[in-house]
């Protein structure tokens, strides 16, 4: 019973991120690569946690069948992103919390951190296709700012390839119209 307590503890109300569409996406030409980079933040973020999202970011964009070629080519779109919220919450807070948690009793989202990503998507022209925000909690007995970050990451490559990209699924079948000059 101990075991499944603790086993249980760092999955307590852990939460994915959410996606804010600040404009409809507007795709002339569907995008098979992104390529990213930061723009002006209005929160300053460390080096290292800069440095960490944009390697989650990349390596999501890459899982999702996205490359990552230079700007401007054909079918390529342009991420600029700004970090424009962070509050990295209060960790012995969310600890307390989840082990409450454990007895039954609720705690709502005590101790709860969240960071907020701005992005537009430009196409090779420089046209906004899209204007979003990804948000990455900071929640749970072991969340952390990294965490919240590569959810944030996760989220904007889930939102790039669900929305925005080609799709890579092979139609179940093609409508043919019929030719009328066939004789039976």
């Amino acid at each position: 019973m101990v075991f499944a307590a603790l086993f249980a503890l760092p999955l307590a109300a852990c939460q994915s991120g959410h996606v804010y569409m600040l404009s409809r996406p507007k795709v002339a030409t569907p995008c098979t690569a992104v390529t990213f980079h930061e723009g002006d933040s209005v929160i300053e973020m460390e080096a290292e946690y800069k440095a960490h999202f944009e390697s989650q970011l990349a390596e999501q964009l890459k899982n999702k069948g996205l490359s990552n070629t230079p700007a401007n080519e054909e079918g390529t779109l342009n991420m600029e992103y700004r970090f424009v919220l962070y509050d990295a919450g209060h960790a012995p807070t969310r600890v307390t919390a989840a082990l409450i948690n454990l007895s039954g009793i609720p705690t709502g989202s005590l101790g709860y951190g969240v960071l907020g990503v701005e992005a537009y998507f430009r196409d090779a022209q420089g046209h906004e296709v899209a204007h979003i925000i990804a948000d990455g909690p900071i929640d749970g007995f072991d969340g952390s700012t990294e965490g919240g970050l590569a959810t944030a990451a996760e989220s904007l490559a889930d939102f790039a390839k669900n929305r925005l990209a080609v799709p890579t699924t092979t139609p179940v079948a093609t409508l043919v119209k019929p030719d009328s000059t066939v004789a039976n």
